[in-house]
């Protein structure tokens, strides 16, 4: 019967609390880290708190409480880490603090997808191996509030204490079926692939939506300008681009407005309540725009997004599992 950790904290948010910090990482072997930003209540998303466990101590650590925090991230980047779902942790964490690992990164999630597990979210891990529900309360939690709540503290904090277990029981079956090889390479990607300077955004790609592989050319034309200008309401508002309006909303009105000769919206559509005024009047010009682009001018047609997330999980299961 293996032994629950304990879910007790310690709040990091001085000048003196961070080195006390530093001190307690310095020698740990390797470190659980995840990490909460707000990116579903603001279009510019930022990292609002950063969890980890260190010998089984762990720690809540406020970016936001202004202190200094140079000393704690140059000491993090050279540990061996342990997250899930590492990819867009360290995206997060660079875009916030230029922080890149120059370490060895275990992602737990890589694990599990390519041991074929079909349900790989943390959760879903936790309650696998340890016969554990954590709570989903504080999942859609504005992160940039202050102050925040014991209980959205509480489900912080859950995130990395059984992190450190998990690695050991998932690294045993990388090792058993000889994948560990695998792992390691996929783990060196993502972080190359986190690292990398991000492209200039391509005005063929930041517009596309997903669920628009079967539209025609005619209907992608109002899906760009529709999605257009919600990008440029979502930018000016500081809102995350679904709250604006969502892609089944934009997917629809595209449709109908393409089978309309004017440039008015369809009455069969219903809008988001906020969509009014000027917001409703530059909606209107969007879709104007569309119908009046011709039609060499049409989006192109692209082929549908592969599958690539279920290719472990499927490569996995076709191979004997170390699991009944």
């Amino acid at each position: 019967m293996t032994s629950q950790p304990k879910n007790s904290f310690l709040y990091i948010d001085t000048d003196a609390s961070v080195r006390d910090l530093v001190a307690k990482m310095k020698p740990a072997a390797r470190i659980a880290i995840d990490m909460e930003a707000d990116s579903f209540y603001h279009y510019y998303e930022k990292v609002c708190l950063i969890q980890l466990t260190v010998d089984g101590e762990n720690y809540i650590l406020d970016p936001l409480a202004g202190a200094n925090l140079k000393p704690f991230l140059k000491l993090l980047a050279q540990k061996p880490l342990i997250l899930h779902d590492a990819g867009y942790d360290l995206r997060m964490l660079r875009a916030s603090f230029d922080f890149s690992p120059k370490e060895e990164v275990f992602d737990t999630m890589l694990a599990a997808q390519m041991l074929g597990y079909e349900k790989f979210g943390l959760n879903a891990m936790i309650e696998h191996f340890f016969d554990v529900k954590l709570t989903k309360a504080g999942q859609r939690s504005d992160w940039s509030q202050r102050p925040l709540t014991p209980s959205q503290l509480q489900y912080a904090v859950s995130d990395t204490i059984y992190l450190e277990s998990l690695a050991r029981k998932l690294y045993s079956e990388l090792k058993h079926l000889k994948r560990l090889a695998w792992h390691h390479e996929s783990c060196r990607s993502m972080i190359k692939a986190a690292a990398a300077e991000k492209p200039p955004a391509d005005p063929e790609d930041g517009w596309r939506i997903k669920g628009t592989s079967k539209l025609s050319r005619h209907q992608l034309a109002f899906i760009r300008e529709i999605s257009k200008w919600r990008i440029s309401l979502a930018q000016s508002s500081d809102l995350p681009p679904f709250k604006i309006m969502s892609n089944t909303q934009i997917i629809a009105l595209a449709i109908s407005s393409a089978n309309n000769a004017d440039s008015d919206i369809p009455q069969e559509i219903k809008l988001p309540r906020n969509c009014r005024g000027r917001r409703l009047s530059k909606l209107k010009k969007a879709i104007a725009k569309a119908n009046n682009t011709p039609q060499a001018k049409w989006p192109k047609l692209r082929k549908s997004a592969s599958k690539q997330r279920h290719r472990w999980r499927r490569q996995a299961q076709s191979r004997t599992k170390v699991r009944p």
